[in-house]
């Protein structure tokens, strides 16, 4: 996505899901830090409120190390290390998605 149609959606307030789909994340197999990568670009350009995990389990080869739903912890640890507080991870992880349905 551009920066103009994440603003966009943001200015809408939507929600953005970050997919777990490899060719999304990387020109290689995508890894853990890939997924950390893409959250960590768009929280610090546009914040943690419009951002969620949107992981395309079922469809699409899955990133290595991230097999299904109990891998997570590597991705959030991952967050803490970058000085993500839990509030943020839980923003991302599932408040942000839960909040825009409950919207709608």
């Amino acid at each position: 996505m551009t920066k103009e149609q994440i603003a966009y959606i943001i200015e809408k307030n939507g929600i953005i899901g970050i997919t777990f789909v490899s060719e999304f994340l990387s020109c290689r197999k995508a890894k853990v830090d890939d997924i950390v990568r893409h959250i960590d670009y768009f929280v610090q350009r546009f914040g943690v409120n419009n951002l969620a995990i949107g992981t395309d389990f079922f469809g699409t080869t899955p990133v290595n190390g991230i097999l299904n739903y109990s891998n997570f912890s590597k991705i959030f640890d991952r967050l803490i290390s970058l000085g993500y507080s839990q509030e943020n991870i839980d923003r991302i992880s599932y408040k942000n998605a839960q909040e825009f349905f409950m919207k709608t």
